[in-house]
């Protein structure tokens, strides 16, 4: 039995050789028991494994004890080093007393273990870095993995969202609206086939979403979801891609395509109205210098001169919109210009609004038409004033920064200082839907007669034709900042 046994076994005494059969000489690269009868035991042990093994050896040969199953490294005759699962009990052998050892080489599950833990790692290596969040539930639907990339998205960290069902968790990141049509009861529902059958519509697809992370923020995303089956059901897991800076890039490129489409058709009208009016306007002018013209007629004429003039300011706002204003550049100091406004504007505004300027202490100097910025501002204080007409507050900021340290997407990188101006007011606010609209041409929320639609689009056209960029943030009902951002001079 002990020839044809499966395992390898070895007797040896006197740590000495004395028998092997015939498994044993084949798992340790020999060809008969000659190649290891009389050898010492040391020379097949890993050193590594030395102080273990002769523990062991002790214990056998001293206490006469058997000991259990330990997985070593044996060095083969060919001196590679091979995994086995060794036990050993005292025996006598020839009258003598010996240890009998009985092993099994265990290499390949040992290296099948090792690529499994390496796989491991490297999928753990993955999960941890992966900008995209990456989430798996078990057979019973609760969360079991929530990457590094989850918890930026979503904003709940991985404690707290392991363990919960996968209901529960999508219910919460639910936008409100949706959350107060639905509960999660009903999405479990809904999700409950797939655990027991691992196929569903929604699987192996990619979806965009929105969804309101932890902080209220609403994020849109995309997400492929996929089934992993086992023995006892399927797995589900998820992978989610925030794209909202992307969906926000691609609609201001669209934006910014039709604003330029619109420009070049404003500039184009502008110029041919330009060339209408100056000519009415002379001829007006001329006709008042009449002596023989009646009251009557001369009232008309002043009139028709005083349209004529609205009317060219309103082409020169299209001109400014269409970045095609004749501009005369020089060094301007922000601060003492705003300073200059507001003492305008607090002559100027109604009682009502209570005005703050903060120009800072640091030299705010761009390179600009001195007129049209004073334009711009003149044009961002009467619409926020326009959005108080109770009461509010209309806070001026002005403000040097570095790229570095204020870093914005949309600035150019190239350009390491800029002048930051923020206009904020407590008024109205302005509609979500409304705000991708809001510096085009003729665009208005004012009533027929309050406006011309055109304050904001030229705004809009004097800060691009000055190499800069423009940023809003409005919330209904609580106000509306905008805020400014030119090429600082040295």
């Amino acid at each position: 039995m002990v020839e044809s046994s499966p395992f390898a076994i070895v007797v040896h005494s006197q740590e000495k050789i004395d028998y092997i059969n015939p498994e044993g000489i084949r798992i340790m690269g020999g060809q008969s028991d000659a190649d290891f009868i009389g050898r010492s035991i040391w020379s097949f042990i890993h050193p590594e494994y030395l102080p273990g093994v002769k523990e062991r050896i002790q214990q056998i040969y001293g206490f006469r004890q058997d000991v259990g199953m330990a997985e070593e490294k044996f060095v083969r005759l060919d001196g590679r080093a091979i995994d086995v699962a060794v036990a050993a009990t005292p025996v006598n052998y020839l009258g003598k007393p010996s240890a009998q050892v009985v092993f099994r080489d265990i290499s390949k599950r040992k290296e099948a273990e090792r690529q499994l833990q390496l796989s491991e790692k490297r999928f753990r290596s993955i999960i941890e870095h992966s900008v995209d969040g990456i989430m798996l539930t078990n057979e019973a639907g609760e969360i079991v993995e929530w990457n590094p990339g989850m918890e930026q998205i979503t904003g709940y960290g991985r404690d707290a969202a392991l363990g919960v069902p996968l209901w529960e968790m999508t219910h919460r990141l639910l936008p409100d609206s949706d959350r107060q049509q639905t509960n999660a009861k009903s999405l479990q529902s809904q999700m409950h086939p797939f655990y027991e059958t691992g196929e569903a519509t929604w699987l192996n697809r990619i979806d965009e979403r929105t969804l309101q992370n932890r902080q209220g923020e609403q994020r849109i995303v995309q997400v492929i979801t996929f089934a992993i089956p086992t023995a006892e059901g399927a797995m589900n897991g998820s992978i989610f891609r925030d794209v909202t800076a992307k969906i926000e890039q691609d609609r201001q490129m669209r934006q910014q395509e039709q604003m330029a489409a619109v420009g070049q058709l404003a500039a184009g009208l502008a110029h041919d109205f330009n060339n209408i009016l100056a000519v009415i306007i002379l001829v007006a002018d001329m006709t008042l210098r009449s002596k023989q013209l009646s009251p009557d007629t001369t009232t008309a004429v002043q009139t028709i001169l005083q349209q004529s003039n609205r009317a060219a300011e309103l082409i020169q706002q299209l001109i400014d919109f269409s970045r095609r204003s004749v501009l005369e550049k020089q060094r301007v100091e922000l601060r003492p210009l705003l300073q200059n406004l507001f003492q305008m504007w607090q002559r100027t505004l109604p009682i009502h609004i209570h005005l703050q300027l903060d120009s800072g202490s640091d030299t705010a100097v761009i390179y600009a038409d001195p007129t049209r910025i004073q334009q711009v501002f003149v044009n961002l204080v009467a619409n926020a004033r326009d959005a108080m007409p109770d009461a509010g507050q209309l806070h001026v900021t002005l403000q040097k920064i570095h790229n570095q340290h204020y870093p914005t997407p949309s600035l150019n990188p190239e350009i390491e200082e800029w002048v930051k101006v923020t206009v904020a007011d407590t008024g109205c606010g302005i509609p979500l839907e409304v705000i991708p609209r809001l510096f085009e041409p003729f665009f208005t929320t004012k009533e027929p007669g309050k406006g011309t639609g055109l304050g904001l689009a030229q705004v809009y056209g004097i800060v691009k034709q000055h190499d800069g960029h423009i940023e809003l943030v409005s919330e209904p009902h609580k106000g509306t900042t905008f805020t400014l951002y030119f090429p600082a001079m040295a």
